[in-house]
């Protein structure tokens, strides 16, 4: 044996370290402590997640049910503006009330949740407190294709397993699908590590990206994101050339319910496209696909009296207007707000 070797040390000086035996009981022991870790983790996202929200989605979600839950039994609105995030920072509520003379109450949500979100508050509403003269329902025109609610709103809806199945329109949720919606719910790891890892990596733009509600639930953003914008248009072109422009069942059925609710108390609603980016607007492709996508909803309109369809041509804006290519932001709200008005009339 050469002297290297016993000194413990390998050619060079580097020192030799034989591996000892790892016993199972130190490798469950290993194993628990990073479970353990993981789950502190977890609890201390959930914690920070009520005090700072990580994720917008989130965050509107709980914000708007919440309005909706908190206002008072005898609270009466003149129009009450439902639909999807593009809607939350597109709608105020307070130039409603400068132009009009009318309240109104703003609690779009996101699209992930579909036009199946806005049947289940607008019920809730008129179990609980006086009808509105108008419902608005502002959309992004694909969600009106989407088939399924996604998980980042069945996750983040402040309602249990049983108020979900009993809601109408009716969602069934699959035993993998509750699992997921569980297992999301209580490891938020797994559900927020992108909106984390921009916590983490990007502060600035993190705290630009939350949310800045009023109390009548008006989501102001005023920084413009050209460059995502134009990612955000090659993102819907190529999702438009494989999917077919059509009114998904589920939407269909969203959209009978909060028809019934309406007619049954004699309420008008009206249907409108959200904002849209000018440069895709142009596009003969984007054109020929939203019109496809209007034709149903003009139909249903059609066949329902009290229903009516307004910005069959979505007000366009430019890039520096954007946060995405239907997200408004800073003066465009206004301005998208008093067209909106316009069209409604009276």
């Amino acid at each position: 044996m050469g002297e290297e070797a016993r000194s413990g040390r390998l050619p060079g000086g580097l020192p030799h370290e034989t591996p000892r035996e790892v016993t199972p009981g130190e490798i469950l022991r290993l194993v628990l402590g990073v479970l353990v870790l993981l789950l502190v983790v977890d609890l201390l996202l959930v914690a920070l997640d009520a005090r700072l929200p990580i994720n917008r989605t989130g965050h509107l979600l709980r914000a708007k049910w919440t309005l909706l839950e908190t206002a008072a039994p005898e609270r009466r609105v003149d129009w009450l503006v439902l639909g999807d995030s593009s809607g939350n920072q597109g709608v105020d509520p307070t130039r409603i009330r400068e132009l009009t003379g009318l309240e109104s109450l703003n609690l779009c949500t996101v699209g992930a949740c579909l036009a199946v979100d806005d049947a289940w508050m607008l019920e809730r509403w008129l179990d609980t407190r006086p009808a509105p003269d108008k419902v608005i329902l502002i959309h992004v025109y694909d969600v009106w294709r989407r088939a399924e609610m996604g998980n980042s709103c069945l996750v983040n809806l402040p309602l249990d397993r049983e108020q979900i199945e009993a809601a109408r329109p009716a969602i069934e949720l699959s035993s993998g699908k509750r699992r997921k919606i569980l297992t999301f719910r209580w490891l938020p790891l797994l559900m927020q590590h992108e909106s984390l890892s921009v916590m983490l990596r990007d502060p600035a733009r993190f705290a630009a990206n939350r949310s800045h509600l009023d109390e009548l639930g008006f989501d102001h953003q005023d920084r413009a994101d050209p460059e995502r914008v134009r990612r955000n248009m090659a993102e819907h072109l190529a999702e438009n050339r494989v999917t077919p422009p059509e009114l998904s069942a589920l939407n269909r059925a969203a959209l009978t319910r909060i028809a019934e609710l309406c007619a049954a108390r004699e309420i008008e609603l009206v249907i409108a496209f959200a904002p849209i980016l000018d440069e895709m607007a142009e596009l003969p492709e984007f054109r020929d696909y939203l019109a496809r996508v209007a034709a149903p909803l003009e139909t249903f309109a059609a066949e329902h009296p009290k229903v009516r369809l307004v910005f069959r041509e979505p007000m366009r804006f430019s890039a520096t207007e954007l946060e995405t290519v239907d997200h408004v932001v800073g003066a465009a709200a206004r301005r998208y707000t008093d067209e909106l008005v316009r069209q409604i009339g009276d």
